[in-house]
């Protein structure tokens, strides 16, 4: 008799754990494309073989919610304006997102009501863990596809966290 170990199992039974890197955002507006940014950063300094996937989007709500479904860990980057110094990271759950708010139309929902609905209809797909790197800038609305000085500091630094976390395998540890 042979007792499989919980990695046999796994490899034999289940899809591989799979990790998500989003990046959100609007290249052409400057600093509102910092989670674009981020994501291309990411792929070219990760190393091959990893389980995972990069995306870049321009979504929010449940456009992202559904960007996010089917992977076991997703780490979202975005740009955030809360009138904080440009360039400060913040490291957010889905729930301390609550009070956010779109404009586009308010049939919009924001991420955390469109991913508490996921969570409530499509459980089995939804991420167990969500992180989310929100990276302070000044809103603008002139086209432009570079960062500022800042922002472009934090989205370096943001990088090497999330390819540290995911190479060290770190991301099982995320507090999320």
């Amino acid at each position: 008799m042979h007792l499989q170990s919980a990695e046999e199992t796994h490899q034999k039974d289940e899809p591989p754990l799979k990790t998500l890197v989003i990046g959100v955002g609007n290249p052409l507006l400057g600093d509102d494309g910092v989670g674009n940014v981020v994501a291309k950063s990411v792929k070219e300094r990760l190393p091959h073989g990893l389980n995972v996937d990069i995306k870049e989007v321009s979504a929010s709500g449940i456009e992202l919610v559904e960007e996010i479904m089917g992977y076991d860990t997703a780490i979202i980057v975005d740009a955030i304006a809360t009138n904080g110094e440009s360039g400060t990271i913040r490291r957010l759950k889905p729930e301390e997102l609550k009070e956010t708010i779109h404009f586009t139309t308010p049939h919009h929902f924001n991420f955390a009501s469109a991913y508490e609905f996921g969570k409530l209809f499509a459980s089995r797909s939804m991420p167990k863990k969500v992180l989310i790197y929100g990276i302070e800038i000044e809103p603008r609305t002139n086209f432009s596809e570079s960062l500022s000085p800042n922002v472009a500091k934090a989205a370096d630094l943001v990088a090497a966290r999330i390819v540290k976390d995911l190479t060290e395998n770190e991301v099982d540890n995320l507090d999320t």
